[in-house]
């Protein structure tokens, strides 16, 4: 009976302890809390880190907000989440003490009007190489290149892909977006997307084609911006009159074109040589109309879309940038490219944007992927560069 009585107590001397240690520990957390309120402190707790399903997966590293929120600019309509970099493209007036270069950071993008896995990845990569120049470029403005919402258009301004399309592709790097009209943008209301200039600040379009003096962030050089809609079913030659016009009375360093059919393009669909049908018969039209008018006013750069590709080309000083390969719709984004007279660099739709740094002496183009890799790097130098040279 004694041993029996011993080895009892021995077990619950065994057990006893250790629970008397948790206790002291609950007690002196008790205590601590009690102390971190009475200081009047709050605690803010962390939700664990989960796995992100495969469409959050490509913004997995950015911060998540919801249009609302302090600072944000989403027009009234159904909240949707949205990812950002905190001021990563906050565009800086001239005089601003945080200026660093008179270098202009803006980027291109076409035909990525919808949400697919490649979209996201793409706007997910625009902001990490914001990010990693906002100490030297930062990022002033995007130019959309047209496709902006796949795949007929907005129907008005409170339309919901304002918010669930725009707002997280491209409003998220919060920059003006100054932006053109595609062939899929005419399928729906082309007077919303104009409307639309009044209700969101971040959105530029104040009417179908247009000019506009880009915001550089700095006074040592200017640049103007002409914006054409060569896909409006009628009035093509009012158009090229008052671009004509436009750019005779334009004394800006730079003058830049943006229209979303291409001039010049290797692309299978809308290539003059290369592509199809009456799309490569547009092309073949602006080539003969448009082309002219841009090489009399020495315009500098014109950017597009429409081909779901990335190339660069070149031809008689003005460079040629097709940046459409948004990836904005799950199915018929896939172009073929081949080269053709000018082609510096081209590549079918793997997904990517092309990111400008523009100063008073050149225009350096990189070409970047969905997968943030940089394909290609090109130089285009101001004329007034290449007389001192």
């Amino acid at each position: 009976m004694m041993n029996r009585r011993r080895q009892r107590d021995r077990i619950f001397t065994f057990l006893a302890l250790p629970v008397f240690a948790l206790v002291c520990v609950l007690l002196g957390s008790v205590l601590r809390l009690h102390a971190h309120y009475s200081r009047g402190q709050s605690l803010t707790l962390r939700p664990p880190v989960t796995a992100l399903d495969s469409r959050k997966s490509v913004a997995a590293s950015i911060e998540m907000k919801r249009p609302g929120d302090q600072s944000d600019h989403s027009p009234p309509g159904p909240a949707a989440t949205v990812a950002t970099i905190p001021d990563a493209g906050r565009a800086l007036g001239p005089n601003s003490e945080n200026q660093r270069s008179t270098s202009t950071l803006f980027m291109s993008i076409g035909d990525w009007g919808g949400i697919t896995k490649v979209s996201l990845a793409v706007s997910h990569q625009m902001a990490m190489y914001a990010a990693s120049h906002r100490g030297t470029d930062t990022l002033r403005f995007l130019l959309s290149v047209g496709d902006n919402f796949y795949d007929d258009g907005v129907s008005s301004v409170t339309d919901p892909q304002w918010n669930g399309t725009f707002r997280r592709l491209l409003g998220t790097h919060n920059v003006p977006v100054y932006s053109c009209l595609g062939n899929h943008d005419h399928h729906g209301s082309s007077a919303a997307q104009v409307a639309y200039s009044d209700v969101d600040p971040l959105w530029v379009m104040p009417r179908p084609f247009y000019r506009v003096a880009l915001p550089l962030g700095t006074l040592d050089y200017t640049a103007d911006l002409f914006v054409l809609d060569t896909y409006a079913p009628k009035g093509l030659t009012q158009q090229l009159e008052w671009l004509d016009a436009a750019m005779a009375n334009s004394s800006a360093h730079w003058r830049l074109v943006m229209n979303h059919n291409p001039i010049f393009s290797g692309g299978s669909t809308h290539g003059a040589t290369t592509g199809f049908g009456r799309w490569s018969a547009m092309t073949r039209t602006l080539k003969n109309k448009l082309l002219p008018i841009l090489l009399k006013h020495r315009a500098h750069a014109m950017f597009s879309g429409d081909d779901h590709t990335l190339q660069v080309l070149e031809s008689n000083g003005t460079a040629f940038f097709v940046s459409g390969a948004g990836g904005g719709r799950q199915r018929g984004m896939f172009h073929r490219v081949r080269s053709i007279n000018g082609t510096q660099f081209n590549m079918q739709s793997v997904g990517g944007f092309m990111a400008h740094h523009l100063d008073a002496s050149q225009l350096r183009t990189v070409v970047v992927s969905f997968q943030g890799k940089e394909l290609y790097s090109h130089v285009l130098k101001h004329p007034s560069a290449r007389e001192e040279d």
